[in-house]
């Protein structure tokens, strides 16, 4: 009988083991399956997350740089309107300029009288003065060769043509200066205003 009860209670013991045994193993069997669909679902939610942030940021990235370039070409356009207007004023008022020279030219030829050659010095000083040369601290002035009172080869009409060139050429600069004010603050508002 004793035997029989230790078979039993091998039996009931093997059996209970067994179901124990079994259970853990299921238990482990779906907690690593669940911690593998769990890792999967991460991992491909992740990828996919990280995957439609970087299109979307991808996509406004490119739509910024169109708005800058498209921003920027706007600014050329502009600007070069602009240029292309202070251009064209500047060239028609050297065109006046020009016009003018000619005429107080050719009243100088046709109008004025020459009467006397120039002296050596006059001559001397304006050609220092002009080129921008003259220095008086460097003897230039009341040097004995502005007492030359010779007559040199240049005539009074002669001078006065030179002089009339002269300023033809101070007010082409001045105009070229005054353009170019109004150009940097024509397109200094350009800018500012976009």
């Amino acid at each position: 009988m004793i035997n029989w009860i230790t078979a039993l209670f091998k039996g009931i013991f093997a059996s209970v083991i067994f179901s124990v045994i079994a259970r853990i193993i299921t238990l482990i069997g779906i907690v690593v399956i669940t911690l593998i669909l769990m890792w999967l679902a991460y991992h491909n939610g992740y990828k996919e997350g990280y995957t439609v942030a970087e299109t979307k940021y991808e996509i406004q990235i490119a739509a910024d740089n169109k708005a800058a370039q498209d921003k920027y070409n706007q600014l050329l356009l502009q600007e070069q309107n602009i240029s292309n207007n202070v251009v064209t004023k500047y060239v028609n008022k050297i065109k006046y300029i020009t016009k003018k020279e000619y005429i107080y030219e050719k009243d100088i030829n046709n109008n004025v009288p020459t009467q006397y050659f120039l002296s050596n010095g006059w001559v001397r000083v304006h050609d220092l003065s002009a080129s921008g040369a003259y220095d008086p601290s460097n003897g230039d002035a009341g040097s004995t060769k502005d007492l030359d009172a010779k007559a040199s080869t240049i005539t009074d009409t002669e001078a006065l043509s030179v002089v009339v060139q002269n300023y033809s050429t101070c007010e082409a600069t001045r105009t070229q200066l005054i353009d170019l004010i109004d150009w940097i603050n024509t397109t200094k508002k350009s800018i500012n205003k976009n």
